[in-house]
């Protein structure tokens, strides 16, 4: 992989929505308890191609978009 990963989630976990980009390399998440750590990491397989996740409470669908493999994020 070449370059930064944009991620966008919605509904997954404990976060209603939320947009990053992920620099090449190591990344490390830290944060208190119920920071949404988990619910990230969950949301970041999902938009990679698992096939389940946790929806948020009080939503009908969660999403999340990652560019697929081999094209680069914009």
């Amino acid at each position: 992989m070449s370059g930064n990963l944009h991620l966008e989630l919605e509904n997954v976990g404990g976060i209603e929505h939320k947009e990053l980009s992920l620099a090449e390399g190591p990344t490390f998440i830290q944060g208190p308890n119920a920071a949404n750590k988990s619910s990230f990491l969950r949301g970041l397989l999902f938009a990679l191609g698992s096939r389940t996740v946790p929806v948020r409470s009080g939503a009908d669908e969660a999403r999340g978009q990652a560019p697929p493999p081999g094209e680069a994020a914009a």
